[in-house]
């Protein structure tokens, strides 16, 4: 239905209740319609007065003033508006009464589809700058202005309620311009009473970022200075010196810092940095001042005592373990920060807490040092009493005791009492006689025992007489101690320091001297029969008749054993020693005494007829019938002095207890001749002459070891000696008789190829019968004194080297110099005549030539040879002087012979000299002719060869 009703509304609808919607239709398309709720749907743009200006697009958006822009949902450009206050747009509600939840003129909400993308920003509402038209002029350029607000109970101007949290800012302003409050600010009220108020229950009321490379603060100013407060950052601080990250609350210049309350001054920092509380001119680092009078004693409740006498660190935490105190601190030398502190640690009940003590140990780490606990219990370096003690010292060693010092004229003593009489004490101490004797003691000050336990058990005792009884609390001697066990009971005296002098022992003194049993540690430096790590049993320096051990039995052995209860040596009753062994049944005439050793060696001494002998035999000893017998069966060997003789002897294997001829192998006579081979030497070192002989130094026995060197050396002179020679060294061969001879040799061993094949020792060098010296022949090539033969120049040079070989000098069979990077000079008479630099120059009458041949002084040539005829250049001609009667024919010799070989010529007559070859390069350069020189008495050239010609390098 269309139509127009009373009110002259147009309208288009249908009274139908069966027509649920109207659609609009354009020969035949449906562009949209009203539905049966009233709601308006257009599938095209709808066009308000300019199709281009004024659209709604069938997308949604819409441009009012200007073209639509598919980015922007609503465009509002408007122009040719009037009046002297002009609006791109107005929103005004007038809201009816069924608004009671709130009203609203514009609601702005920026959001994203529902697709897998990151947009930059979401703003629900951005102001640009203003757009400033040429010529015209803005006075004031607001973002958001916002007017008086007086309509509401409340009025906000501003309202944001974005709750806390990681990323999330009420308030976030960006730009680097000044912000400018008029009226009052409150932070955490509503009722600021100044230009800043901050009321807030949570723990940081202001926070104040610094930037990056300063600090933040606060600076109150007046005419005097400021008053700074701030943090440092970790580059340090703009205010003031410090720590990074420091909080800092003071003045920048050299005036005080003070709290105060009811208008008086009760906390000072003066410009020094002393603090004063109670006094405005503090004289020390801390000053707490107070005047006040009261009365205090040990049982005095401190909630008593007048509050200002008293100067509290105080935390009200109703907990367990909270700590209050103080800390002190400093820096060492070397800048490292040092803390202690004391202070009181809560308890769970009660009304005493501990008062505990400590210091800083490390970079982090504190240590606590002492506690005095709720029971009134000291605790030095533990935490817990031991069985309620009253006083614990924990840690103790011997390095890092616990120490009680007296007065300066007084004894260090720490004294126990039972309930008593005063007298009846127990006393620990020092200074036993004076205060400065050192004396420690232990004393009971009674007539009664001194006892000492373990375990509950009594140990032992020193009773009211002195004596000692460990075991046993009756001891009847001076030390007695007792153990009744089917075991071992002994005592022990042990000292288990390593040093040089540890030892302990065990004596038994009298009037003249002392029998001592000692042990001696791992360190202890020998001395005599004190050993390190052994026992000892010793008399003192006192006990002048000595040290006896004996078994007194006529039948009777002393026994002496090691490792355990094996034995390991025996006296027998005849008086000869067994080590390791019980000793055999030894001859007992001529006062013979035997030391054997283990199952075959043997030491005896005998005195035969005022002849006596010392024999040290292997399986050998003397029997009763006063033979020399096998031990045991085997090989036998023995070593005599007697006479003044030592005499080596060797036998065959024989049986046990068969008779032993032995043959002596070598003797040391009396005279000091040793004899190998004869027992009658004639010589210091005499060898049989019965048969050839090798003096040989055996192979090294080490696997894949080289072999060691052999010395021969003569005797040095005394030491300290003044210009003394020493000992001459002589080696001969033997003596020859008749036409015969004898000669000296010398061998070594060349390198072969890599393995384990012997190199033989070969001869190298020897001296012949004339006293010639041959090295690498047996056969003199010549008459020298010395002959080197080699295979090649390499094997038949000498090098000499200096004692760093860093020059090297060889002398060859065909050549000399050096092999280094030296110069080689010869010399006559003492003096360097010649001299090669490393560089190749050669000086002669110069050590510094600095061309390849110098001369310094006279040089001269063969004297000039006057040639009349035709001749031949001879090698040692060099100044030729031409005086023919017709022309001379010169013949050169080969140019490539004598390369750089100079020759000078002239002529005294008037006729030509030509070369026999045309080898001669003219003056000018050119082809080589034979003219030398042109038919002019005078003319002269000196002519060089080029290895191919010879040059013409100058003349007339």
């Amino acid at each position: 239905m269309l139509g127009i009703n009373a009110s002259d509304t147009l309208f288009i609808g249908s009274v139908d209740a069966a027509v649920s919607s109207i659609t609009f239709n354009v020969n035949g398309t449906t562009y949209g319609g009203f539905d049966a709720s009233g709601n308006v749907n257009f599938t095209g743009n709808v066009i308000l007065g300019n199709a281009t200006t004024d659209t709604v697009t069938v997308n949604g958006y819409m441009s009012v003033g200007g073209t639509p822009t598919a980015s922007q949902g609503l465009r509002v450009i408007p122009s040719g508006l009037t009046g002297t206050s002009q609006f791109g747009s107005v929103l005004s509600l007038t809201a009816t009464s069924a608004a009671t939840a709130g009203v609203e003129a514009a609601r702005v909400q920026a959001g994203t589809a529902a697709a897998a993308f990151t947009t930059a920003y979401a703003a629900g509402l951005w102001v640009r700058d203003a757009l400033r038209g040429a010529g015209s002029t803005i006075t004031n350029n607001y973002g958001i202005y916002i007017d008086e607000k007086v309509a509401g109970t409340n009025n906000y101007g501003l309202v944001s309620v974005v709750a806390a949290g990681a990323n999330k800012w009420n308030l976030y302003i960006d730009g680097t311009a000044a912000n400018y409050f008029a009226g009052n600010v409150g932070i955490g009220t509503v009722t600021p009473g100044s230009p800043l108020t901050i009321g807030t229950a949570t723990a940081i009321p202001l926070l104040i970022n610094g930037q990056t490379t300063g600090a933040s603060y606060i600076s109150i100013t007046n005419t005097g200075g400021a008053y700074v407060g701030g943090v440092n950052n970790s580059a340090g601080s703009a205010i003031v010196s410090g720590l990074a990250y420091s909080s800092l609350v003071g003045t920048n210049n050299a005036t005080a810092l003070q709290l105060t309350t009811n208008g008086n001054a009760r906390l000072t920092v003066d410009s020094a940095g002393n603090v004063g509380i109670g006094t405005n001119a503090p004289g020390t680092l801390l000053q707490v001042q107070q005047t006040l009078a009261n009365t205090y004693t040990s049982t005095s409740a401190i909630d008593a005592v007048p509050i200002g006498s008293l100067t509290s660190i105080v935390n009200l935490a109703q907990a367990a373990d909270v700590f209050r105190g103080v800390n002190f601190s400093s820096r060492s030398a070397a800048g490292d920060l040092q803390n202690a502190y004391f202070g009181a640690v809560s308890t769970a009940t009660g009304n005493s807490p501990i008062f505990v003590w400590g210091q800083r140990t490390g970079a982090t780490a504190y240590a606590e040092r002492m506690r005095i606990t709720s029971a009134g219990e000291v605790l030095i370096g533990a935490t817990a009493a031991i069985n309620s003690s009253k006083l614990l010292v924990a840690g103790v060693t011997g390095s890092n005791p616990a120490v009680i010092q007296g007065g300066a004229a007084a004894s260090a003593v720490l004294a126990f009492y039972n309930n008593a009489a005063t007298n009846n004490r127990f006393m620990i101490g020092q200074g036993y006689g004076t205060a400065s004797d050192n004396i420690a003691f232990i004393q009971n000050y009674v007539s009664a025992a001194l006892v000492f336990g373990t375990n509950s058990t009594e140990r032992m005792r020193v009773d009211a007489s002195g004596n000692v009884g460990i075991g046993t609390n009756a001891p009847t001697t001076l030390v007695q101690a007792s153990k009744t066990q089917n075991a071992d009971t002994s005592i022990s005296v042990v000292n288990l320091d390593t040093g040089a002098a540890a030892s302990s022992s065990v004596q038994a003194g009298s009037d003249s001297g002392n029998a001592i049993l000692a042990a001696y540690g791992s360190g202890f430096t020998p001395t005599g029969v004190r050993l390190a790590s052994s026992a000892a049993l010793l008399t003192s320096a006192a006990s002048t008749g000595g040290l006896s051990i004996g078994a007194r039995n006529a039948a009777g052995v002393i026994r002496f054993s090691t490792g355990g209860d094996t034995e390991r040596m025996r006296i027998d009753s005849a008086g000869n020693l067994g080590l390791g062994i019980t000793p055999s049944a030894w001859r007992t005439a001529a006062g013979t005494k035997a030391l054997q050793i283990g199952v075959g060696g043997a030491l005896f001494s005998q005195d035969s007829s005022g002849t006596y002998w010392t024999v040290l035999t292997s399986n050998s000893f003397q029997n009763t019938s006063n033979v020399d017998a096998y031990i045991n069966t085997g090989f036998a060997t023995s070593y005599t002095q007697t006479s003044g003789k030592h005499v080596w002897a060797t036998a065959p294997s024989g049986t046990a207890g068969a008779t032993i001829t032995f043959t002596s192998a070598m003797t040391l006579d009396a005279s000091g001749n040793l004899g190998i081979g004869t027992t009658t030497p004639t010589n210091l070192l005499s060898l049989g002459g019965n048969a050839a002989r090798t003096i040989w130094m055996e192979r090294h026995t080490t696997a894949n070891t080289a072999g060691n060197n052999l010395t021969l050396q003569s005797g040095g002179a005394t030491s300290g000696a003044t210009d003394k020679t020493g000992g001459t060294l002589l080696l001969s061969s033997g003596t020859a008789t008749g036409t015969g001879t004898s000669i000296i040799t010398f061998l070594t061993a060349t390198a072969g190829s890599t393995g384990t094949v012997d190199n033989a020792p070969a001869e190298r060098m020897r001296i012949n019968s004339t006293g010639n010296l041959l090295i690498g022949g047996t056969t003199p090539q010549g008459n020298s004194r010395i002959e080197l033969l080699g295979t090649n120049d390499a094997t038949s040079a000498i090098s000499l080297y200096r004692s760093d070989l860093s020059h090297r000098t060889v002398i060859g069979a065909n050549y000399i110099g050096t092999f280094t990077a030296s110069s080689f000079s010869v010399f006559s008479n003492s003096l360097e005549r010649i001299t090669a630099l490393s560089s190749g120059n050669v000086g002669i009458g110069t050590t510094t030539p600095v061309n390849k041949l110098q001369v310094n002084g006279s040089f001269g040539r063969n004297a000039p040879v006057t040639k009349t005829g035709n001749f031949t250049l001879g090698d040692a001609e060099n100044w030729l002087i031409c005086n023919g009667t017709a022309t001379i024919t010169v013949t050169l010799p080969a140019a490539s012979s004598w390369t750089g070989r100079e020759v000078m010529l002239k002529t005294i007559a008037a006729f030509t000299v030509v070369s026999a070859s045309s080898n001669v390069v003219p003056l000018i350069g050119g082809a080589a002719g034979t003219a030398i020189l042109a038919a002019t008495a005078g003319k002269w050239v000196t002519l060089v060869s080029d290895g191919t010609n010879w040059i013409t390098m100058a003349g007339a």
